[in-house]
Parts: C-alpha cells; sequence; structure tokens
C-alpha cells in the first residue's frame, strides 16, 4: 500500500518558493480531475483557477444577444397593464379552474402551466 502524501515535507518555509510548488501541485490536480470525471465525481472539492468563474460571468455577458422573442412578446402584450399597475407584474394569471383542485394539484397545475409558458 501507497505511503499517504505530507505535502508539508515540501514546504521550506518560504512563502515564493512554498506558493510555487503549491502551484504546481495545484495544477497537477486541476489535470488529473478534468482528465477523469468520474474520478472528479468522488472528491470533495472543486479546483478551479483563480478568477475563472468571473471570466465565464464576463463571457456569458458580452455575448448575452438580449431577451428570446417569446419574452420580447410577454412583455409588449403586458406593458401597459405592468405600467399601469406595476404590482401585477408579479401576480401570475392562473387558469380559472385551477382553485377548485386540491392544494398539490394546484401547485403541479401552477407549475405545469410556467413550463408551458416558459417566458
Amino acid at each position: 500500500m501507497a505511503q499517504p502524501f505530507d505535502i508539508y515535507r515540501l514546504m521550506v518555509d518560504d512563502d515564493i518558493k512554498d506558493s510555487a510548488c503549491v502551484n504546481t501541485l495545484l495544477r497537477d490536480i486541476h489535470s488529473i480531475l478534468k482528465e477523469r470525471e468520474q474520478l472528479a465525481s468522488h472528491v470533495d472539492f472543486d479546483l478551479n483557477q483563480k478568477g475563472a468563474k468571473d471570466q465565464k460571468r464576463w463571457a456569458k455577458l458580452l455575448n448575452y444577444s438580449g431577451p428570446d422573442r417569446d419574452t420580447l412578446v410577454l412583455l409588449a402584450e403586458h406593458a401597459e397593464q405592468w405600467l399601469r399597475e406595476p404590482s401585477t407584474f408579479w401576480t401570475w394569471p392562473r387558469p380559472p379552474n385551477l382553485s377548485t383542485l386540491p392544494a398539490p394539484a394546484q401547485i403541479i397545475g401552477c407549475f405545469l402551466e410556467t413550463e408551458s409558458d416558459s417566458a
């Protein structure tokens, strides 16, 4: 059986040298986890380079092409009412027969209605 890895034995109490060592280890671990997705699924930690999440967010923002056609139609259809009564923006129209159903069925009905509108 292999001996457990002791990273502390690699440390020399010099932040510059130790950070270089840690960076090398983390890069290697990152490469291994990228190559072996099944292994990565069993590991308790995510390993991402500093700023990687911000880079992804910026890329999404810069590639945003605006709202889809259905959203624009929905906004156009309800703009007058929402401008007149802003609180109605937060009120989802429920089908009239939904209120006669038991509570669990109402929840499912609202979910299905939301899925069908997908706005």
